[in-house]
């Protein structure tokens, strides 16, 4: 809990049957410099002044969501038609 800055992200943006998903990483860092990282959730990341993100469109590519047999987890599969 508290006020943290958001120091870097990255992540996928898509549409997957219909829907808007995000799958996004980052890093913030709290009052005494100290980072913390993980997955930004859908609920709870309020912004409190501004965030400058730059959202780049990849086209020509398709991103899909796939269980995966080996790891158990579902994971991400870029494909270039």
């Amino acid at each position: 809990e508290g006020m943290f800055e958001l120091v870097a992200a990255s992540g996928f943006i898509s549409q997957a049957k219909g829907a808007t998903e995000m799958h996004i990483h980052s890093a913030m860092a709290d009052s005494d410099g100290h980072i913390f990282g993980g997955h930004l959730l859908e609920e709870g990341n309020i912004v409190y002044a501004t965030s400058e993100i730059c959202i780049e469109e990849l086209s020509g590519i398709r991103i899909s969501k796939n269980p995966d047999a080996e790891t158990g987890f579902t994971i991400f599969k870029i494909i270039q038609p």
